[in-house]
């Protein structure tokens, strides 16, 4: 899925949405967790890097940790 400032691979998108859905919120929709991904985060680069680097349950524990 490309963002506006972010990339992230689909499969993982719907695998994060998944697992806030099942932890945290069962509302949760893909495009809610893109959104916050693909926030003006700084030092994008290491950013991006990550997200191309980090399995979904990394990516998910980091989002219930700063938006929940």
């Amino acid at each position: 899925m490309v963002g506006k400032n972010f990339n992230i691979d689909d499969q993982v998108l719907v695998e994060i949405t998944e697992i806030l859905n099942s932890e945290v919120d069962p509302a949760a929709t893909e495009g809610e967790v893109l959104a916050f991904i693909d926030a003006d985060w700084p030092n994008a680069d290491e950013h991006q890097e990550w997200l191309d680097g980090a399995e979904a349950e990394e990516i998910a524990d980091w989002i219930i940790h700063s938006a929940y």
